[in-house]
């Protein structure tokens, strides 16, 4: 008997009392009506448990229980097995939903005939949506890896979406023929998931709308609590490279899934401790850099510029410098070429925000002479500094002069749009190095 209910709605429970009454009233009261929710309390020691009770009493909600902590993958599996909706989809109690959110991503679907579906994220500050980087981020995916088709999707698939579970639904048949589950690791368990999934889906859709709300920095959540843990994407891109393997699909992914995986695992290096960066640069240099058949791909010199410096880093036991440097580094050809194009064009270059990156920017780009004429920061403490013979200055001061803005933060976009009234040309020079050349 074909199913009558449209999305099933898992959501694993642990010690959320402060936030869990805004996250299942989003939920049931979305106006997408056919749908089922399961709540998995993975041993809550607050009032989680009470609180699903009396939206139980209230809605009919399914609640699943764990005698003991378990985690989120395996709540998230317990879920899944008892699942009977047309679609799936994964959500963090702490989070909350648009209330068309479902609707929305169910109708695009069944009007595309789409296996999986994809909405925009944004962020909670407890007080304000924040406008991050997030949007920009997938609207420049959007635009330049066309996703609807099978052979583009292949081709750019670890490029075209990102690993969280919570802005996806997809088709339940999907991960039960594929038998795809959660990785049972302490964290990047949702990696494995998402991009298996998405390997497996004929087409795929971007429902370009806010209609997730992320909260930033809750208290005891894995991302506020991360310093000095460690990552386990090496085993998360492991197991997906198995599954290309066994599905047959590795040698269309395989570009797609080395660019993904050397470029993560390199920026884990960079912000964990000395001992995971131990652990990982040998696992890296004695296993699975040679298992994936990257080495092999570096000896014959079939990598980018970019990922030969990263494997030539890892298996030189070199320093680890900031991505962005090597990143500028390599394509210090392209980005001053597209910098003479503007002056040709007698455009004056403003580069916006002298942050981290920004920093890297300047020093490699404008290490030898000036190759951009202004650079501008809203931070009152940096105005007025000279940064390779820059002066700082704030936006009055140039507005009249600069014709084309260069940002290395897709968070800035809205913020910069708004102070030059959406007058001026923005490039953001991270994305056009690592998207477009």
């Amino acid at each position: 008997m074909k199913s009558t209910i449209a999305v099933s709605c898992i959501v694993p429970v642990y010690n959320v009392e402060e936030y869990l009454v805004e996250f299942m009233d989003s939920l049931v009261n979305q106006s997408l009506k056919n749908i089922e929710i399961i709540c998995v309390d993975d041993a809550s020691t607050d009032s989680s448990a009470t609180i699903l009770e009396e939206y139980k009493k209230r809605y009919g909600i399914t609640i699943l229980k764990n005698d003991t902590n378990q985690g989120a993958p395996a709540a998230r599996n317990k879920g899944l097995k008892i699942a009977t909706g047309e679609y799936i989809i994964f959500l963090d109690s702490d989070d909350f939903m648009h209330i068309n959110m479902l609707e929305e991503m169910y109708t695009n679907c069944k009007m595309s005939d789409a296996d999986m579906g994809i909405c925009y994220i944004a962020e909670y500050d407890g007080k304000n949506i924040v406008q991050t980087g997030i949007k920009e981020r997938n609207k420049q995916l959007i635009t330049t890896f066309p996703i609807m088709g099978s052979s583009l999707k292949f081709d750019s698939i670890f490029q075209a979406i990102t690993h969280s579970p919570c802005d996806k639904i997809i088709r339940r048949k999907i991960l039960l023929d594929n038998k795809i589950e959660f990785q049972n690791l302490p964290c990047t368990n949702d990696v494995y998931y998402s991009y298996s999934s998405a390997i497996c889906c004929s087409k795929i859709i971007y429902i370009e709308r806010d209609l997730y709300f992320v909260r930033q920095n809750r208290r005891g959540s894995i991302t506020s609590t991360w310093e000095g843990k460690k990552d386990f994407f090496c085993e998360a891109m492991d197991a997906i490279y198995e599954f290309m393997i066994k599905k047959e699909i590795k040698n269309i992914c395989y570009k797609s899934f080395v660019e993904k995986t050397l470029i993560n695992i390199y920026t884990s290096l960079m912000i964990n401790s000395d001992s995971y960066k131990k652990e990982t640069l040998s696992k890296l240099q004695n296993i699975y850099l040679k298992k994936w058949e990257i080495l092999e791909a570096y000896s014959q010199k079939n990598l980018t510029a970019v990922q030969m410096q990263i494997v030539e880093i890892i298996m030189k036991n070199q320093e680890i410098i900031p991505y962005y440097e090597i990143l500028f580094l390599c394509k210090y050809k392209q980005i001053i070429s597209l910098l003479d194009e503007y002056h040709k064009k007698n455009k004056k270059i403003a580069l916006w925000g002298v942050g981290k990156i920004g920093k890297i920017f300047v020093d490699v780009i404008c290490s030898t002479q000036k190759n951009i004429d202004f650079i501008i920061d809203n931070d009152l403490e940096k105005q007025g500094q000279v940064v390779k013979g820059y002066e700082i200055k704030n936006w009055e001061a140039v507005k009249d002069e600069v014709d084309v803005i260069l940002i290395t933060n897709y968070a800035w976009v809205k913020d910069i749009k708004q102070q030059t009234k959406n007058t001026k040309e923005i490039m953001n020079i991270v994305s056009y190095l690592e998207i477009i050349c």
